[in-house]
């Protein structure tokens, strides 16, 4: 017997790297991250479902550096992340065991969402970056908000260091950007389209692309299940059956 099928079940997530990221009209930001110049500071600051999560952890997965967010980011100064720490992560790979590590990249996802404590430790590796620049613990820091430096809710010293290097406003997708990276995905899976699933998909449902790219994942494995192409009638059912549960 067949198992039922779920929307929710078929959330499939890859991995956060550049190969996955549209970079619409943020190829500059793009660039920087993907070839990040030693000792680097960069703040990037958009609105939620822009991407920051995406190239913050991509770009710690690159160089196989530190990412954090509110919820894992310390709360003691005396745990204040350092470049030449073994503090392994997800992205991190093996090291030879005779070799120390060095984490070349700290990326912190989210400041505007940490306390006074969470605050203090930033603004202590902000300190570090300072002081390390010119030495042989330099590390570059990546830093990410929902708002402009000047407009983060934090300590006005901490503020002042989050615009302290390079800042950019990281864009939403456009719709032909988003139809761009919708498209990418479904040549990336293997799958044929038909002309109508893409513009129908775009002027009745979301046009936010993460749940775009989910749906695509779960109407290719029902339409595996149904022995069926992926056309605008086998989308409508998929969206009109109880198999969709989003």
């Amino acid at each position: 017997m067949t198992e039922q099928l779920f929307f929710s079940d078929l959330i499939l997530t890859p991995p956060e790297d550049f190969d996955n990221f549209v970079p619409g009209h943020n190829e500059e930001l793009y660039l920087c991250l993907s070839s990040l110049a030693p000792a680097q500071a960069v703040c990037i600051w958009g609105l939620p479902g822009s991407g920051k999560s995406h190239l913050l952890k991509a770009t710690a997965r690159l160089y196989d550096g530190l990412y954090f967010d509110a919820s894992s980011f310390p709360h003691d100064t005396v745990d204040t992340p350092h470049a030449n720490r073994d503090t392994r992560t997800a992205f991190s790979t093996p090291h030879d065991t005779n070799e120390t590590p060095h984490t070349k990249v700290i990326c912190v996802d989210d400041v505007h969402l940490f306390s006074e404590d969470q605050q203090a430790v930033l603004f202590n590796l902000y300190n570090n970056w300072q002081t390390y620049k010119a030495t042989e613990q330099v590390f570059s820091l990546v830093v990410s908000a929902n708002a402009a430096p000047k407009s983060i809710a934090v300590r006005e010293d901490l503020r002042n260091r989050l615009g302290w290097d390079l800042v950019f406003e990281l864009h939403a997708l456009d719709d032909a950007d988003a139809q761009l990276a919708f498209a990418q995905r479904a040549f990336d899976k293997g799958l044929s389209l038909s002309k109508e699933v893409t513009p129908w998909l775009f002027a009745h449902y979301t046009r936010d692309i993460r749940t775009l790219l989910a749906l695509l994942d779960a109407l290719d494995a029902y339409s595996l299940e149904h022995k069926r192409t992926i056309t605008l009638p086998l989308l409508k059912n998929f969206l009109d059956s109880k198999d969709f549960s989003a």
